[in-house]
């Protein structure tokens, strides 16, 4: 399907990289295209690199990429770039932000336009740079580099942690860029979970469209709010997904409506089969323990392993299982762990926690177990299994670490980190149970 859709996109381009609003393009839209909207064509090819590390379809349409690129770049310059736009009230797009939970908290076109451009350069930048064009990456990183450091200068408002007027959409999209530093982004996040609370449980707490929607949860787990995004995806109050699932007028399916709102609306553009809040199933990933991987990938090489975590990103689930594939095959990780919340009593032990990891041949992950500690730090007997063989089984306590030093059959590395008090394990291709 998606290199059906790259191909239809590049079939409607125009020769000065022009792509229109949907493609086939013969009914709806402009050309030229919203510039959220034509991001489509760089963020699907993004995906497939990015899930499978397969280059094959950024190098198959590379020329028609860079052509896109550049009409995209022509097109900011004479506009005047980001802060003439801005100062005109050129909106830069027809569309922004689709359809809002709270049109009061509607990001500006232009705001939405210049994150899409944004992040389409840093991911033309990482793929061309993996593709070899070492030419090509370095010119999308440094026009990426250059708009970002215009995005901040009109939007960033360092004072109030806050970016352009504090909507729900502005914070969560200016998080996702990763261009502000570490003690930025968190007071960022925080603003960001404060606004959250202050719009209230009766309103369901949204206020987002289609773009913030796709990035707010992971935004909030990134900058420490993970409780937060979790109590969103809870929640049922109109509007919110569960909302849609679970009203008493028309409860959805296995489908998503476009307009959050929709069975007070009419049937004009109010679509009840929609796939533009469907990411939701990345945080699903990531409350199973797939973690990070919007950004860190799919297990195809060591640079970029899978990220998983036992207990995911929340304290208080217990168990899950994930299942996903990436280029070399299906993968699966499956955990069991005691709920807790801080230092567990003595005179309560824990129960086991034990994970399973199956990985296809040629992949890695990195794996993080969190120790549970007592007042007295009680030590724990680490068992590891390869297939059906013990490879190791050993101590693990915060004074006393009986852990081997020389590499395991299919277990790169395995060390305790003091600061987080976890365990951490690279691993590759196999089937392997942990239990501690």
């Amino acid at each position: 399907f998606h290199d059906g859709f790259l191909d239809l996109i590049e079939d409607d381009m125009l020769s000065n990289g022009t792509i229109p609003d949907v493609v086939p393009f013969y009914r709806y839209g402009n050309q030229q295209a919203d510039p959220s909207w034509s991001s489509a064509f760089i963020f699907v090819l993004f995906s497939r690199f990015h899930i499978s590390g397969n280059l094959e379809p950024y190098k198959k349409h590379r020329d028609s990429v860079k052509l896109y690129l550049d009409n995209m770049f022509r097109q900011y310059e004479e506009r005047g770039r980001l802060a003439m736009m801005v100062a005109t009230g050129d909106l830069w797009g027809t569309y922004g932000e689709w359809e809002v939970a709270n049109e009061t908290d509607r990001p500006p076109h232009t705001f939405v336009s210049a994150f899409n451009w944004i992040l389409t350069l840093q991911q033309a930048s990482e793929m061309a740079e993996s593709a070899g064009d070492a030419h090509l990456a370095k010119l999308y990183a440094k026009n990426a580099s250059d708009i970002s450091r215009e995005f901040l200068q009109v939007y960033y408002h360092e004072d109030q942690h806050s970016f352009e007027f504090g909507s729900q959409t502005e914070l969560a999209l200016a998080l996702r860029l990763n261009i502000l530093n570490e003690d930025e982004a968190a007071d960022v996040g925080d603003f960001l979970n404060h606004r959250l609370q202050a719009d209230g449980e009766d309103q369901g707490n949204w206020t987002v469209g289609m773009y913030g929607f796709k990035y707010i949860l992971q935004s909030l787990t990134k900058s420490g709010h993970a409780d937060t995004a979790y109590s969103l995806l809870k929640s049922t109050p109109n509007p919110s997904v569960g909302f849609m699932l679970l009203n008493d007028f028309e409860p959805a399916s296995t489908n998503l409506w476009e307009v959050w709102d929709a069975i007070h609306q009419d049937a004009t553009g109010n679509s009840r089969q929609h796939h533009m809040y469907s990411t939701l199933g990345t945080y699903l990933y990531e409350l199973a323990g797939v973690v990070g991987n919007q950004e860190h990938g799919f297990g195809y090489s060591q640079q970029k392993p899978l990220q998983l975590a036992v207990q995911g990103v929340i304290n208080n689930l217990t168990h899950a299982c994930s299942k996903s594939k990436n280029a070399f095959g299906p993968f699966e990780f499956c955990w069991s762990a005691p709920s807790f919340d801080g230092v567990i009593p003595d005179d309560d032990p824990p129960s086991s926690s034990h994970f399973t990891v199956t990985l296809p041949t040629g992949s890695y992950a990195n794996i993080t177990m969190p120790l549970l500690q007592t007042k007295h730090h009680r030590a724990k007997r680490l068992r590891i299994v390869e297939s059906e063989n013990v490879i190791f089984e050993g101590t693990v306590d915060r004074d006393s670490m009986d852990l081997p030093h020389a590499p395991l059959p299919g277990l790169d590395s395995l060390s305790f980190n003091f600061e987080s008090y976890t365990l951490d394990f690279i691993v590759s291709s196999g089937k392997f149970n942990f239990s501690l």
